[in-house]
């Protein structure tokens, strides 16, 4: 049986332990789905072992009904999982990437951000909404801003060492007031605004010690 076999005892361990760990240690969920991030590392085994489910349980029902042919019906259900796996993946494609290009335009300014920010302070650690995106367009050093209010968000500047916080229109929810009143926390000072006027302007405070 495909349960004696090490890696899907392997992964069953690791979903175990990733369950009991996101229920008991971390157990305030996450707005972007922590356990189910966390999870995807379990996706190649379970899609491999699906296919070896629906072949056993085809199997179990054929042996059951008399008019099932077992291999028309493995053929069939086969051919549907390909299908709507190409089609849920073409929806996918089409709302991110082809759909108004939103994939690619979602962080427009980072590059002339990363421009600045270089020319100003080279060495500089910035908090921000996407460290991975922000290293890509020429950046340097970064941290990711937390899911929490100004409070919280300053400690965690302070603690890394972050001289520059930058709050774009996707920030998080705890941050919306200091996005619609960028000058209104003395211990962040506005230093430099993007895409000014267009409704998705791009705040960059320098953070006080």
């Amino acid at each position: 049986m495909i349960r004696r076999n090490f890696l899907i005892q392997l992964a069953a361990v690791y979903a175990l332990l990733l369950f009991t760990a996101m229920t008991l240690v971390f157990a305030f969920p996450g707005a972007r789905g922590g356990l189910f991030h966390s999870g995807g590392a379990l996706l190649p085994i379970i899609y491999a072992a699906a296919v070896v489910g629906l072949d056993k349980a085809v199997d179990w029902v054929a042996a059951r009904r008399r008019g099932w042919k077992a291999q028309t019906a493995k053929q069939v259900f086969g051919v549907g999982l390909v299908v709507l796996a190409m089609a849920l993946s073409g929806l996918i494609y089409y709302q991110r990437v082809l759909k108004n290009n939103t994939w690619n335009n979602a962080d427009p300014l980072y590059p002339v951000i990363a421009a600045w920010m270089t020319q100003l302070h080279p060495d500089s650690v910035v908090m921000i909404g996407n460290p991975p995106a922000y290293r890509y367009h020429g950046g340097g050093l970064s941290v990711v801003v937390p899911n929490e209010g100004v409070e919280t968000t300053l400690q965690a500047a302070r603690h890394y060492h972050v001289d520059y916080l930058i709050l774009d229109a996707n920030h998080p929810m705890p941050l919306t007031e200091l996005y619609h009143n960028p000058e209104a926390y003395p211990a962040l000072s506005l230093v430099q605004t993007f895409g000014q006027g267009t409704g998705s302007e791009v705040y960059v405070f320098q953070v006080g010690r």
